[in-house]
């Protein structure tokens, strides 16, 4: 484990104690301002002189969500904010120092909320001008929206390094409701943090053994056979994954402490969006005391991973729907369902979170061949598994289950090792095995659905 990772570690640790102590304040005003000045320190302490990129970040945000049309501001802070995620990440060129690897995640998440912010703006503005006002109870009120909100928001401890993704709505009933005070919190975190130890454990052995950086130097691709270097792929898949879990659990757990996307269950929270049905209970609750101690809670709207539905669901299309899934609900409501084009909706979508993610073009050798294999997938599930049962059915799900985390290792491998040539060189180096067979059992399906399509 390096110094970037314990310093992570360290500062997500830190926001989950700071939590507890912030949930007892009464005074939201003081909430906020405290948690705001908390989470600049964060960014400050990592950042160093780059915080200024954070502070013109916002402070841009800003001017285009309260001073430009609610038409069009959503589609103003979109380009501008991944035009300056691109700078961000070519300062080099500009002459300017390369900014920290944290100061990075906290440009993500920036990225994510201020946008997001400016689409909850504009949908709010469109849904007051529409005939359709009265029947929604998600709508912003417009008019306390102002610079000190933005700077709270953008800047609150509470997921400032890694997330997860919560909406300004979110954020608002944070301050507006105390349902957090009716969950046992400490039983809520224990079940997030439960297996971290393990995870950490894991991570530390495997990564140790079979270091991604192994895979840049000469050594791996002169001393190691073909059949070594198709299988370091697992391992390599399985370290990644940790790191990714542990990070996203304590963000969870960090969520929990200060009491942020708690709801009750009677609205169905979902990740990233919050609740999604009898939205006037919440109202009538703060209202009603009783019927809020009567009622039970939980922390949906700020659920990261379901780990178990993420490592056993047969199929890549649905396991990856419980992976990150707070930016997942950002990518399919900003991205995904307003794209004009619904035959290239999953391509872009994939595209700008490649895009988010980095600039490295290995997230592009990855992540833009997820849709391919999704199509190649789909094709051999109405082949194969609509309609097995029993035992057929079963052992379909062990063999869609090893090829979706054989591709999925095969594909993480290009986004771990950054580099278009280091991503190349890998794949030359195995004959571009898994794209070649792919490729073939796309052929072959289609030639199958075409040949059974009349019985299908």
């Amino acid at each position: 484990m390096d110094v970037n990772d314990i310093i992570y570690l360290s500062l997500l640790t830190f926001t989950i104690f700071f939590g507890c102590f912030l949930r007892k304040i009464e005074n939201i005003h003081l909430k906020k301002w405290i948690s705001t000045v908390a989470g600049f320190s964060i960014v400050l302490s990592v950042s160093g002189i780059h915080v200024l990129h954070s502070i013109f970040f916002t402070f841009c945000n800003s001017l285009i969500i309260l001073y430009t049309s609610k038409r069009i501001c959503h589609i103003i802070s979109f380009i501008y904010s991944f035009i300056y995620l691109i700078f961000f990440r070519n300062t080099l060129y500009f002459g300017i120092d390369y900014p920290p690897s944290h100061t990075n995640l906290i440009q993500m998440i920036m990225t994510l909320k201020l946008v997001g912010l400016a689409f909850e703006i504009h949908d709010s503005y469109a849904c007051l001008n529409s005939n359709e006002k009265s029947k929604d109870k998600t709508t912003l009120d417009l008019n306390l929206i102002n610079f000190n909100e933005i700077i709270h928001y953008t800047f609150c401890h509470i997921g400032i390094l890694t997330g997860p993704y919560f909406s300004y709505k979110t954020f608002s009933d944070f301050h507006k409701h105390d349902f957090y005070k009716y969950i046992r919190f400490d039983k809520a975190v224990a079940e997030k943090l439960i297996y971290v130890p393990l995870f950490i454990v894991i991570f530390l052995i495997v990564n140790s053994i079979y270091p991604v950086k192994y895979a840049e130097s000469e050594t791996f691709y002169l001393m190691t056979t073909f059949w070594y270097r198709l299988w370091y792929i697992i391992p390599v898949f399985v370290a990644f994954r940790m790191r990714i879990y542990i990070g996203l659990l304590l963000s969870e757990a960090a969520c929990i402490t200060a009491g942020i996307g708690a709801y009750p269950c009677e609205t169905e929270p979902k990740p990233g969006k919050g609740p999604t049905v009898n939205l006037d209970l919440i109202e009538k609750m703060e209202r009603n005391k009783a019927l809020k101690e009567n009622s039970k809670f939980n922390y949906d709207t700020v659920l990261n991973v379901n780990l178990w539905h993420t490592e056993t669901d047969p199929l890549l299309r649905t396991s990856i729907l419980y992976w990150n899934m707070c930016v997942q609900y950002w990518m399919a409501n900003i991205v995904y369902k307003r794209f004009p084009i619904k035959l290239l909706r999953t391509v872009v979508t994939f595209a700008v979170s490649a895009l988010w993610h980095g600039v490295y073009a290995g997230y592009y050798l990855c992540l833009c061949f997820v849709p391919p294999y999704l199509f190649l997938e789909d094709i051999w599930v109405k082949l194969l598994k609509n309609n097995a049962e029993g035992m057929k059915k079963y052992i379909l799900n062990v063999m869609f289950w090893i090829m979706r985390t054989q591709a999925f290792s095969y594909l993480g491998m290009a986004f771990s090792l950054l580099s278009l040539e280091n991503g190349l060189r890998y794949y030359g180096s195995v004959y571009y095995i898994y794209h070649i067979t792919s490729a073939g059992f796309l052929i072959l399906g289609l030639v199958l659905r075409k040949k059974l399509k009349p019985k299908m």
